[in-house]
Parts: C-alpha cells; structure tokens; sequence
C-alpha cells in the first residue's frame, strides 16, 4: 500500500506561477518540493529539467534537500550550476525515484537577469 502511495504521489503534477524578475548571484538556488518523502530518500532521486518545450536534462550539479516538516522534504541546486539559460524563460521538472520517472510538473515561468557583483575591493 506504501508503495501505491508514493507512485499516486509521484505522479500527482503540481502548479506552478510565473515569478517576477529575480537576481541572479553566486548563491541563487533552485527549489522544489518532494512530498512523502524525507531528505534521505529524495536525495537519491534524479532530477531532470526542460527548458521550454525541450527535452528533460539530468541536473549534474549536486542537489540539497531537507526536511519540510516530518515527511516531506525541500530540494535545492546552484542555480548557475544547473545550467538553466539567463534572461525569460519556462521549465518543467521530472524525478526519478527508484526507478519511476513522474509525470512532469506544470511549467514554471521566469525572468531573471545577472548583475556583475563587485569582486577585489580595495584601497590604493
């Protein structure tokens, strides 16, 4: 019965909404939600992005996730080190937990710019 539960949950899609522009700096990070399941368990998922309409890449850079609450858990990566292109775009995501892939999530719009940060500062 588990695990009927967490493939019904695997493939329930979840809404996402546009978000005004965001900054972009060294520590930006990608986040989403991995419900039923602990950061252990969605630690060892893999995550595949697209871009568009586009095919789904395997996220390479290494992935975070924590507890949200006592089931659940919240996941992250570098935004830069993803490799999502700069300037306005949509994404959509897939997982694969124990070898099924869910359905992929409701495409996520976004505007987001880079604004060189100021690096050696110094007094002469």
């Amino acid at each position: 019965m588990r695990k009927l539960l967490i493939l019904l949950i695997l493939l329930i899609s979840t809404k996402a909404s546009a978000q005004t522009p965001i900054i972009i700096g060294p520590q930006t990070q990608l986040q989403w939600d991995m419900f039923a399941f602990v950061p252990a368990t969605s630690s060892t998922c893999i995550y595949a992005v697209s871009q568009g309409t586009g095919p789904f890449n395997n996220i390479t850079a290494p992935v975070t996730c924590i507890a949200l609450g006592t089931t659940d858990s919240t996941c992250s990566v570098n935004l830069i080190a993803s490799g999502l292109p700069i300037g306005s775009n949509s994404i959509r995501m897939t997982a694969t937990c124990s070898g099924i892939t869910t359905l992929p999530s409701t495409s996520f719009a976004y505007v987001d710019m880079v604004i060189p940060i100021p690096s050696n500062l110094r007094i002469r």
